[in-house]
């Protein structure tokens, strides 16, 4: 088995990782340590196991939850685009996408000042990513649901997401 053969069925995260992941991330961390600190006290003040399989559950969710958002994001590999949302993720082979670009991000079909990366599949679909780029405007409906990029990191991550598909595709004839 090559080198190449890891790389292609590695998933990798096309977003850059920003302030907000790593916030949310140190989130994680303290809910841990609180983990931690509970589970230590109900062993020495002689928890009910329902209290402590009811805080340890609620704690359980609450790291399940903040890794979720942490992994927010695009994910890429050889023949598939992943696209991470916190509640769900939808894996679409390279083949089913037609087009990769931006347009404001939608609320219930409003749209807000924030641009999203949308993937438009052969079949019609729009799929918007959480991924977006940062708003001029200050006021204005907005999402906050995913990773926020600057003008730069959007428009190299649509680039490379539009370049992906076409290697993807192999050569036209």
């Amino acid at each position: 088995m090559g080198g190449d053969d890891v790389v292609v069925r590695r998933w990798r995260r096309v977003n850059p990782t920003g302030p907000a992941q790593w916030l949310i991330l140190g989130f994680g961390a303290i809910i841990l340590a609180f983990a931690a600190a509970f589970a230590r006290s109900a062993v020495q003040q002689g928890f009910r196991a329902v209290e402590a399989a009811f805080v340890g559950g609620f704690l359980t969710l609450m790291l399940a939850y903040v890794w979720r958002m942490y992994r927010t994001g695009i994910y890429v590999r050889a023949r598939q685009v992943r696209v991470v949302r916190v509640l769900r993720t939808r894996t679409l082979p390279w083949a089913d996408v037609a087009e990769v670009y931006s347009r404001p991000a939608r609320i219930s079909g409003l749209a807000t000042v924030r641009d999203a990366i949308v993937v438009r599949l052969v079949d019609g679909t729009e799929v918007e990513t959480p991924v977006q780029r940062q708003a001029d405007r200050v006021v204005g409906p907005r999402k906050t649901v995913g990773p926020i990029l600057t003008d730069e990191q959007f428009a190299e991550t649509v680039a490379f997401l539009q370049a992906t598909r076409l290697y993807a595709a192999g050569p036209q004839e």
